[in-house]
């Protein structure tokens, strides 16, 4: 019997379809980006103030401020937040953690023989040449940091310094020479004229629970004898962490003038959160409440209020148990790492024995612990003891990818497991970058303040998860032999999916990610040129590049025209690139990627093992080539993946995390896939 020719008028209905789904697709597209331009409350600022007191409590955290009545502390409590005090390495040591609150941006010392935080002595007027000779050598050019630009700034408007603490806390407000204009020790504590710093030392000393609450006890009873003038901006900061450790600690900020009852979360462009500041953020708050202009050198950025109905205590036991999380986040995420990285290893010796089943298995198994992981966000899973967490973690990913084995079987013909685990992860990811981003801030394979590179928008590890997940899903449809699915459906499918990835990458107000933007346009023009068959001319490569950098430019431009307290990273980049610091920002970007090398063994194992998958496929390049011939979307999927791991690298600080993290996709699926492909034969 002959097969009956499709009619007119469903061809005409196919057409009107398509062309709904397209139109439904440009709406979304175009509603999504007026979200994504739209400029954010940026709070209220502190206030125009007289004079400023800065309370500095070097290891005090808030759970210390939780377990402790402090009534003379909460007195000057306003606004509060987690501060976040990393400055140049993992942890930030005490004066490390003042001079970077001074310089308004990142800044360690360089000692010379035999000195050390313990040579700092202060003479008669408030002077330190060890501590300025450490400062000026510890100046990098790539960061634009100046040692001691708030005290240099408050000597040349004519503002009192006054430093009452060790001698060491004259980093706090130091000027350029290294000098504050009144010093003592915090015997009789007084707010002075100008800008006065106290220092309280112990809390940074102990571990002993007894002895810390003694001494915050002590602290408490010190502040309710001072006397702090109307008008004066009231600045409580931990400038570093017990121990130097990279964990986050407490800031509190009481807004100037007669009116004490501001209250609220802090938070600035840097962090574009609520509840979350860097101590880079401290200096230009403290600058512009005196009304001051903030200098260039300072890449801080001052923070503002966002009024809160909560009560202090209520937002110090949450400020409390968010730093819990953040602790409990960086435990996990080396045995997460571990476990994720050993079921992608374990997927690809299964494919590599031909093993369609475990292949499949193993291969699901590595992207739901990488689904779950963001998932972990929505839950208090820093509560559980970490092998608990770790447990549950792995049961979890077993039923998920049980789950989504059943959804494959429920329709035959479908794609694989693996496959349908990839789109999840996809859809999780965009969903989560447009909603704000609370299943990547503080969970296992997200961005936390103890790194301190990226509070909101998109991540590198994020990014690389979200690109190749995406590649996977663009790419989907042409795997199907459906005669439903014609070859133009499947390139507009690619286009479609990739542009969505790309909006959500890109706008201000989502991802924010400039080297991300700049990577998945042309890999989106590879992947929808090889689908389409009709190759990729160099032509059409330059164009695409050439669009990614004027879509970057764009939107830098329009966020880069906003009020500075609404700009992002992305404004903030093209302004930079205005300033006519590109060289600068391309250094320290390839000085991010060599120093992962230095600090880590693991990126010189994958780029080892990179090396040799690479060697072992050009080996067997002929029973490659032959495979891979009729399959069209694995074709496109690796020559996406190519280019995104590519320009991942060149484009992003850490960059090479970016291809690592997208194998934990990349080769699951492969290994699915192509283990299929070859079953009965060998590669």
């Amino acid at each position: 019997m002959a097969e009956a020719e499709p009619s007119e008028g469903g061809s005409s209905c196919h057409q009107w379809r398509a062309r709904g789904v397209a139109a439904l697709g440009v709406v979304t597209l175009l509603l999504l980006g007026l979200v994504g331009l739209r400029g954010s409350s940026g709070g209220a600022e502190p206030g125009s103030a007289d004079r400023v007191l800065v309370v500095a409590i070097p290891g005090l955290r808030w759970q210390d401020l939780e377990a402790v009545d402090t009534p003379a502390l909460d007195s000057l409590l306003g606004a509060t937040a987690v501060l976040s005090v990393r400055a140049v390495g993992v942890g930030t040591d005490l004066v490390e953690g003042y001079l970077s609150f001074n310089s308004g941006n990142t800044l360690a010392p360089t000692w010379a023989d035999g000195e050390s935080a313990a040579s700092i002595s202060a003479d008669g007027i408030g002077c330190s040449a060890v501590l300025v000779d450490a400062a000026r050598r510890g100046v990098d050019p790539l960061t634009g940091a100046a040692a001691g630009a708030l005290g240099e700034a408050l000597r040349v408007a004519g503002v009192e310094r006054t430093v009452l603490g060790r001698p060491l806390a004259l980093a706090g407000l130091m000027d350029s020479d290294g000098c504050v204009d009144r010093y003592s020790t915090p015997d009789d504590l007084a707010v002075g004229d100008g800008v006065t710093l106290i220092d309280f030392n112990g809390l940074d000393a102990t571990t002993d629970v007894t002895e810390r609450v003694e001494i915050l006890r002590s602290i408490d009873r010190r502040l309710a004898t001072l006397e702090v003038p109307s008008r004066t901006l009231v600045v409580i900061v931990a400038p570093a962490a017990l121990d130097g450790a990279a964990e986050v600690t407490v800031v509190g900020v009481a807004p100037a003038g007669d009116d004490t009852s501001g209250s609220g979360l802090l938070r600035s462009p840097t962090t574009r959160r609520d509840g979350y500041l860097r101590s880079t953020d401290l200096a230009p708050t403290i600058l512009e409440a005196l009304g001051l202009a903030v200098p260039s050198s300072m890449n801080g950025t001052a923070a503002t209020i966002v009024p809160s109905a909560t009560e202090l205590g209520a937002r110090v036991a949450e400020h409390a148990d968010l730093a819990d999380r953040v602790r409990f986040r960086d435990r996990a995420i080396t045995p997460v790492s571990v476990m994720v990285v050993a079921a992608t290893v374990l997927a690809a010796a299964a494919a590599a024995r031909r093993s369609v089943r475990w292949s499949g298995r193993l291969g699901a198994m590595a992207v739901a612990l990488v689904l779950l992981s963001f998932l972990s966000g929505l839950t208090a899973y820093h509560h559980l003891a970490l092998w608990v967490y770790l447990v549950l973690l792995v049961a979890a990913a077993g039923v998920v990818a049980v789950i989504a084995a059943g959804v494959v079987a429920w329709r035959p013909g479908g794609p694989a497991t693996t496959g349908v685990l990839c789109a999840v992860l996809w859809a999780v990811l965009v969903i989560d970058v447009v909603s704000g981003g609370s299943m990547q801030i503080n969970t296992p394979l997200g961005y936390t303040p103890t790194v301190a590179g990226r509070f909101q928008g998109i991540g590198n590890l994020a990014f690389g998860l979200l690109a190749s997940s995406c590649l996977v899903v663009a790419v989907g449809p042409s795997r199907w032999s459906s005669p439903r699915v014609s070859d133009r459906a499947r390139w507009w499918w690619v286009v479609w999916v990739g542009a969505l990835s790309v909006v959500v990458t890109a706008l201000p107000r989502f991802g924010s990610d400039v080297g991300g933007t700049l990577a998945l346009i042309p890999t989106i023009v590879v992947a929808a040129g090889i689908v389409s068959g009709r190759g990729l001319p160099q032509r059409r490569l330059a164009v695409a590049l050439g669009a990614s950098i004027g879509v970057v430019a764009m939107l830098g431009l329009l966020d880069r025209a906003r009020p500075p307290a609404d700009r992002t990273h992305l404004g903030r980049f093209v302004e930079r690139l205005l300033d006519g610091e590109a060289s600068i920002i391309l250094e320290r970007k390839l000085r991010a990627n060599l120093e992962l090398f230095t600090a880590s063994i693991w990126p010189t194992v994958l780029v080892v093992l990179l090396a040799a998958v690479a060697a072992l496929l050009w080996r067997r390049r002929t029973q490659v080539a032959h495979v891979l011939r009729p399959r069209l979307a694995e074709r496109a999927f690796l020559g996406g993946l190519a280019t995104v791991a590519l320009l991942g690298v060149l484009l992003n600080d850490s960059g090479v995390a970016v291809p690592a993290v997208m194998l934990t996709v990349a080769v699951p699926w492969l290994a699915s896939v192509l283990t299929r492909a070859t079953e009965g034969g060998r590669l």
